[in-house]
């Protein structure tokens, strides 16, 4: 199992529990799930598709699903289920006007042209097509893939309505505390990463990140005691939004 396959395999674990170093920012992959749950239909576009962790759970919602991954990431995730599209998100190989909604988990802040992917975007949907996008404000840069962009809460608005799209609904998540401590379990994890993916300080990775757990665990439960699980614009961690395909 090489270092991507273990992270990959916590993170399936550990993902919903306090357990995870990442988990207010997994919140926001929980509460995407369950706006999607309620808005998809038809044909579905699943953009930067990545390990695909959640295709079990929205696919049951969906007649046709299109996983779609730039072709040198693709190799980097192996994820376990076919990816029907290997392509750049700003020339997408599909038919205008054949997809009913479409996904951007954690992937705008990755695009170095923002704009003419979304305009691309638009081209591919219906004409009352969704797009639900979650991506963050606040949060470290990290080099795979790059990032290019963070997005506040009017940046979203202006960037979505030059594109062509009309803003449904527009949320956010996370706080002061909860931004706080994610920061400090990113260091910290980063850490580890860089000594596990040598072989001759995989051991030493290991056990740093058994010092790091009890570390990492009590800042999330300080950050809940302290927030009270209140949401912050000003702290946002990141923005879901979902948006229908201007006529």
């Amino acid at each position: 199992m090489n270092t991507y396959q273990l992270w990959h395999t916590f993170d399936d674990l550990f993902a919903q529990t306090l357990l995870h170093p990442q988990y207010f920012l997994k919140v926001g992959d929980m509460r995407c799930l369950e706006i999607l749950s309620k808005v998809i239909k038809g044909s579905f576009l699943d953009i930067g598709c990545g390990r695909q962790w959640y295709r079990n759970k929205i696919q049951k919602y969906v007649t046709k699903y299109f996983a779609l991954d730039h072709p040198h990431l693709s190799k980097k995730y192996q994820s376990k289920f076919p990816i029907e599209l290997l392509a750049d998100v700003t020339d997408i190989p599909l038919d205008s006007g054949t997809i009913d909604a479409a996904l951007m988990l954690w992937v705008l802040e990755h695009l170095s042209n923002p704009y003419k992917a979304l305009r691309e975007i638009k081209r591919v949907l219906k004409p009352s097509g969704i797009l639900i996008i979650c991506t963050v404000e606040n949060y470290p840069p990290h080099g795979f893939p790059p990032n290019y962009f963070r997005f506040t809460n009017s940046g979203l608005r202006q960037i979505l309505k030059e594109s062509g799209f009309r803003i449904r609904n527009i949320e956010c998540f996370g706080n002061f505390w909860e931004t706080q401590v994610v920061f400090q379990n990113v260091y910290l994890m980063k850490i580890v990463k860089s000594l596990t993916d040598s072989k001759t300080t995989f051991v030493l990775g290991l056990l740093l990140l058994i010092f790091f757990a009890p570390i990492m665990i009590s800042g999330n439960i300080f950050a809940i005691l302290l927030g009270r699980r209140k949401i912050s614009e000003e702290f946002a961690l990141g923005h879901i939004v979902v948006a229908r395909n201007s006529l």
